[in-house]
C-alpha cells in the first residue's frame, strides 16, 4: 500500500507527507518502498525527504506548521501573535517546540532545516 501511495503521489508531485511519515514507513521508503528499480525522480525526492528526518523526529502539528511558515518573514513574536490572533506566549511556546522538533536553536537554523526537510511549499 505504501508503494501505491508513492505512485499516486507522483501524479500530483506530492513529497512532504512521506517525510512526515513514521519511522517504519520512512525506512521502507528509503529502502525503495517496493516500487520499481531504478527509482523515478519523484521516488528519489521522496527518499531524500525521508533521509533528512532523524529516526526519532516528531512531526510538527498544524499550528506549528502555521508558525513555521511565518519564521522566514521579518515578523517578530508579537507581530506573529497579532497575525494569528493568539497570545505572544503561545507563539513563543510553538517556536520553542518547532526548534526542539527540528533539532535547532535559532530561527535561521529552523528555516534552513525546514527547507532541507521540504516543509515549505
Amino acid at each position: 500500500s505504501l508503494a501505491a501511495a508513492v505512485v499516486r503521489a507522483r501524479g500530483v508531485d506530492l513529497v512532504r507527507p512521506f517525510g512526515d511519515a513514521g519511522p517504519r514507513s520512512r525506512a521502507v521508503l528509503l529502502a525503495g518502498g517496493g516500487t520499481s528499480t531504478p527509482r523515478s525522480p519523484h521516488e528519489e525526492r521522496v527518499a531524500a525527504a525521508c533521509a533528512t528526518v532523524p529516526a526519532d523526529a516528531a512531526p510538527l502539528s498544524e499550528r506549528e506548521m502555521v508558525v513555521l511558515a511565518l519564521l522566514p518573514s521579518l515578523l517578530n513574536a508579537p507581530a506573529m501573535a497579532e497575525e494569528l490572533i493568539v497570545s505572544v506566549n503561545t507563539v513563543k511556546t510553538q517556536i520553542r517546540s518547532i526548534y526542539a522538533k527540528l533539532g535547532v536553536s535559532t530561527r535561521r537554523e529552523a528555516v534552513s532545516r525546514a527547507h532541507e526537510r521540504g516543509l515549505f511549499l
